[in-house]
């Protein structure tokens, strides 16, 4: 039998498909060739246009710098461009993410950055120790704050003292080690009362 089977434009003699014997079936268009069936699956030259689900059963693999594209501009990308991996929101408005769990979490490796809780805290880690939390209250901070600048509204806790403002302030070390106090202009602060060796405070 033939070893080659071609159906071609009669007109022209220009291939329409090709089927090779133990081998590939090639489909063209207008003698270009855009889809080749080979021993792994197949090869498509061109854009798929499907006006149904793609379902794939097994993962699908693109090179550096191939984007997967959402919407009718574009306007959501997802690709790797070599060094980093990247989500892009390139369209008009917001990118959001939505969970129907509980739970989201941005992980390295198998260390926590963030946890989302439904209904709950938002939980901010460093080198997977939890840092920040919010609560229905306010917020818990764990370890020390570093500010350039600081403003404070609202009641202050029970474990910081306010200090009366003067034109020199003796903050007194035996009532609380953490006090605050508001200026009303230039001021001296005089050495501290009741201090003891190796304290620490904080001033706000």
């Amino acid at each position: 039998g033939a070893e080659v089977v071609k159906i071609q434009d009669s007109d022209s003699a220009e291939d329409m498909a090709v089927f090779n014997k133990n081998g590939s079936v090639e489909l063209y268009h207008n003698d270009s060739k855009k889809f080749e069936t080979n021993s792994g699956g197949c090869t498509l030259t061109g854009t798929l246009t499907t006006t149904a689900g793609i379902n794939a059963g097994n993962n699908i693999s693109l090179d550096d710098n191939v984007k997967v594209k959402f919407g009718d501009s574009d306007d959501l990308e997802i690709y790797h461009n070599g060094s980093n991996s990247l989500i892009e929101d390139t369209g008009t408005g917001n990118l959001e993410l939505k969970t129907n769990g509980t739970k989201v979490t941005l992980q390295g490796g198998n260390n926590a950055m963030l946890n989302a809780i439904k209904d709950g805290a938002v939980e901010l880690y460093h080198n997977a120790n939890k840092k920040f939390e919010t609560t229905s209250s306010g917020g818990t901070l764990t370890g020390t704050l570093t500010a350039t600048g600081l403003s404070l509204s609202g009641s202050i806790g029970a474990a910081i003292t306010a200090a009366s403002d003067g034109s020199t302030i003796t903050l007194d070390l035996g009532a609380n080690t953490h006090q605050s106090v508001t200026l009303g202009g230039n001021r001296t602060f005089a050495a501290p009362s009741n201090q003891t060796v190796g304290q620490s405070g904080s001033i706000f």
